[in-house]
């Protein structure tokens, strides 16, 4: 469900097991991303290792406002 008009609220990604052959996990980043989400006020949802997959980041995407990727960057 999409968030409500006005309501704030927060993806935060971190801790992403990218599997055998892929790119190392970063340290740090699951920390990252429950701090980014500690601090926030509004509504959060936190994705982390084994949960931080590509079907629940998709799912997760169209339910928030806002959102904290603390990931490897590949454009």
């Amino acid at each position: 469900m999409p968030p409500a008009k006005g309501e704030a609220s927060l993806l935060a990604v971190g801790g992403v097991e990218y599997g055998p052959g892929k790119w190392a996990a970063l340290p740090g980043t699951e920390r990252e991303a429950r701090a980014a989400a500690a601090a926030f006020a509004g509504r959060k949802t936190v994705l982390a290792g084994a949960e931080a997959t590509r079907v629940a980041l998709r799912r997760e995407l169209a339910r928030h406002r806002s959102v904290h990727l603390a990931t490897h960057g590949f454009f």
